[in-house]
């Protein structure tokens, strides 16, 4: 391997190792070779990595997906590796969020590239899952909080209706710590213990760096706060700040 390869990609260097062996396996036998779901860093990774060397899958079930399904092969049937559960529940007794499903969803001890993107509209539950994890997941996953639940394989492939509350943030330079104070309105050693702290994701994955830079569209998950996406750049100050737009999910 290159290093210089390593070092455009740095952080992610098991990952090219791990996708080196799937195109080897895959052109040396023939079949499909499976990741799962992958986070979107991983998908703009890939996308750079493997460009078109190779053909492969990458569907988490609709255009805007946070996480989508990674296969190497040509000629791959999203329907023949993932599908979407369905959960009603009654918003009048019960009370149910993102937190309490994905909760419920580890607690059944599931490797997260076995699900993907999951959501609580107002009286369903929505989850995307590996289509071999589909029985497990609907035969054990009965509860959530106090709720009864029971989920079923829908025939189709819904997407998610994002909701957004969105306002702007000034920042100094696009370095996680910065961001996240500015996102969450607390002082920068805030945002440090934070992250350090092992709270924050960027792109569902844990980063636990403050010198991490932020691009647009990222997505900032902070436990216990709620989940962010970055914009665009609006303008400049005149002391070199950025403003710059922000949403939150709701």
């Amino acid at each position: 391997m290159n290093n210089n390869v390593f070092q455009h990609f740095q952080g992610y260097e098991l990952l090219i190792k791990t996708l080196e062996e799937g195109v080897r396996r895959y052109r040396r036998n023939g079949i499909p070779y499976v990741y799962g779901f992958v986070g979107l860093d991983v998908c703009n990774v890939v996308t750079k990595y493997l460009g078109n060397e190779v053909e492969y899958l990458l569907d988490g079930g609709y255009d805007k997906a946070f996480s989508k399904y990674l296969v190497i092969g040509e000629d791959l049937d999203p329907a023949d590796y993932i599908t979407c559960l369905k959960a009603p529940f009654n918003p009048e007794y019960n009370s149910i969020s993102h937190r309490d499903v994905l909760g419920a969803v580890y607690s059944l001890g599931i490797d997260e590239s076995q699900f993907g993107d999951l959501w609580v509209e107002d009286d369903a539950i929505y989850l995307y899952c590996d289509k071999n994890m589909a029985s497990f997941i609907m035969n054990n996953l009965t509860q959530i909080k106090r709720a009864r639940v029971q989920l079923s394989e829908l025939d189709h492939l819904p997407r998610q209706i994002f909701r957004f509350r969105e306002f702007q943030i000034t920042v100094s330079s696009m370095r996680l710590d910065t961001v996240l104070s500015s996102i969450i309105r607390k002082s920068r050693e805030k945002a440090r213990k934070m992250i350090h702290g092992s709270l924050v994701s960027v792109n569902y994955q844990t980063i636990e760096d403050c010198d991490h830079l932020c691009n647009n569209s990222d997505i900032l998950s902070v436990r216990g706060v709620g989940r962010f996406m970055i914009g665009e750049t609006v303008t400049k100050t005149r002391s070199g700040n950025m403003i710059i737009k922000a949403r939150q999910f709701v």
